[in-house]
């Protein structure tokens, strides 16, 4: 059977792993290349989309500054009504404090070097985060004033620039007017090594202009770009790509600001799309070797499983035969029939409820739940249910030589389980536990779900006779191979088939036992709440 199978399943891997390979292979030459270079375009466009909001969003904070600035009180106060001299002695106090203020935002920005405010006055003062208060006219960095002597109408706008012993920064201004009604500016001046950082760093060169086009930070190293590729640029629509006539070796890109204006461009080789096609067609050549080699793998495996499978379910079928005929072998409804007249006549005997009458009561409900719809899952709830009348009538039969600590999460009442689990670990625990002791038992069952609620651990323990060591570890020898497994440990024995069966390897057992201290049985299995269940009720 083994080798047949082997050889079905080996047929079937390799006609339904190469016939789609072959057909891709067939129309990989056309396909390959028009997908490489639309995956190529999406990238530089998503780049570039990117980068343009990071952009914005450091303008954005640049605008919130300014506004939050301009209209608070401590610049009100600071300006007064202007910068002159003679300068009362508050406004200096506010002065000071103001331009603190201003040094405290610039350092807690990165990449930001200072901030200046710049209202017109007649003296030409400037209040500066870095260096307080300074004249314009002495000052070595004025690269600012001039760029806003012409752009002074503008709502905003950004010039590269050198300031003496700091290196290039990027400055943007935002002009006062609109919000004080006095002419002036607000300065943000950024490192330019680190806002070049920002850009990808993938071998292309990357750009970012104005909205008219003027350059503002780059590439380190990039080529500066010529007056006809600039006017290309400008031509363009927005996310598009072309291929420029002034540089045909070239693809451009372009994504442009809502908010700023900024232009964000990527020039790349157009040898870099074929360069793509080629990585791909290799790596489909790599995946079909490595597709015929792993299908061989798999067809071993799997023909090593699908016996195992077999052998599995043959042995399964067969205790399920086992199980159908010794139950056929009772009729549920006589034995119904029987114990309720039993009942009746018991009544009748005493003139009331009695003893005997819910002795057998609660016989024939436990005879009921172990027999209908054998092999469906129930809820916690019900086989709970169960195992306290089975409780119940051992309590009966034995007397009071011991009690049943009940420890259940309210929340595992809806978690479906396979039937009768907790009255044969139960039953264990009483007849091999807590009875050879005689006097003072405690069985305690526990059930709970973990904390990702995908697991439901219940665990049966007591204080009674326990085991040694070396019957320990028989028992769980036993357990696993079903060798000379004795029939004082069945239902043990059952139970964990039966949820192995059920759940595979996500189920568990364990058994820990030290002689004359007692037993624990620990079982894990999947948790999965019950629709229309309340998984909160309290469960006694």
């Amino acid at each position: 059977m083994g080798s047949r199978l082997f050889r079905s399943t080996l047929s079937i891997a390799l006609l339904c792993m190469l016939v789609p390979l072959l057909a891709l292979g067939i129309t990989s030459g056309a396909l390959t290349n028009r997908a490489s270079t639309e995956s190529f375009h999406n990238e530089r466009t998503q780049q570039l989309t990117l980068l343009c909001k990071t952009c914005d969003l450091l303008l954005d904070e640049c605008s919130f500054i300014y506004y939050q600035t301009l209209l608070g009180d401590e610049a009100q106060r600071a300006l007064g009504n202007g910068l002159t001299r003679p300068m009362p002695y508050e406004q200096l106090r506010y002065l000071q404090s103001f331009y603190h203020s201003l040094d405290l935002i610039a350092c807690s920005r990165p990449n930001m070097h200072s901030i200046l405010l710049y209202e017109e006055n007649p003296l030409g003062l400037t209040i500066s985060s870095r260096y307080g208060l300074v004249r314009i006219a002495t000052d070595p960095d004025k690269g600012w004033y001039d760029a806003f002597a012409v752009n002074r109408d503008k709502r905003s706008f950004a010039v590269a620039r050198d300031i003496y012993g700091v290196g290039k920064v990027l400055t943007f201004c935002m002009p006062t007017a609109r919000v004080l009604r006095r002419e002036g500016v607000m300065v943000f001046n950024y490192t330019l090594a680190g806002l070049e950082a920002l850009l990808p760093a993938d071998g292309t060169q990357w750009f970012v202009l104005d909205g008219d086009g003027a350059p503002l930070f780059s590439t380190r190293g990039a080529e500066p770009m010529s007056d006809a590729l600039v006017a290309e640029i400008l031509s363009m629509s927005q996310g598009a790509f072309v291929y420029p006539e002034s540089a045909p070796s070239k693809v451009l890109y372009q994504v442009q600001s809502d908010a700023y204006g900024w232009r964000f461009v990527n020039v790349a080789d157009r040898a870099m799309i074929s360069r793509s096609s080629s990585y791909v067609i290799r790596t489909m050549v790599f995946v079909t070797i490595a597709a015929l080699l792993l299908s061989v793998m798999i067809t071993i495996w799997l023909t090593r499983l699908a016996v195992r499978q077999e052998m599995t379910k043959r042995q399964l079928r067969l205790r399920e035969a086992e199980m159908l005929a010794l139950q056929a072998q009772i009729n549920p409804h006589f034995l119904y029939n029987t114990l309720e007249l039993v009942n009746w006549r018991a009544i009748k005997a005493m003139g009331e409820d009695n003893g005997i009458s819910n002795i057998v009561t609660t016989l024939s409900d436990l005879l009921r739940y172990a027999l209908e719809r054998p092999g469906e899952p129930v809820p916690l709830e019900r086989e709970l249910e169960h195992a306290r009348r089975y409780a119940e009538l051992m309590a009966l039969r034995l007397g009071a030589i011991f009690t049943v600590d009940w420890r259940v999460d309210g929340a595992a009442r809806g978690v479906p389980v396979p039937k009768l689990i907790l009255q044969p670990l139960i039953e264990n625990a009483i007849q091999h536990g807590v009875q050879p002791k005689g006097e003072n038992g405690v069985v305690t069952v526990a059930i709970s779900l973990s904390t990702d609620v995908r697991l439901l651990r219940i665990t049966i323990s007591d204080n009674g006779a326990g085991m040694s060591n070396e019957t320990l570890d028989a028992l769980r020898t036993q357990l696993e191979t079903f060798d000379g497994l004795q029939y004082a440990h069945i239902g043990l024995f059952n139970v964990y088939q039966r949820i192995r069966l059920a759940f595979t390897d996500m189920a568990s057992m364990t058994i820990q036992s030290a002689l004359d201290i007692g037993t624990r049985i620990d079982i894990e299995i999947p948790a999965q709440q019950q629709k229309g269940e309340d998984a909160h009720a309290n469960v006694p």
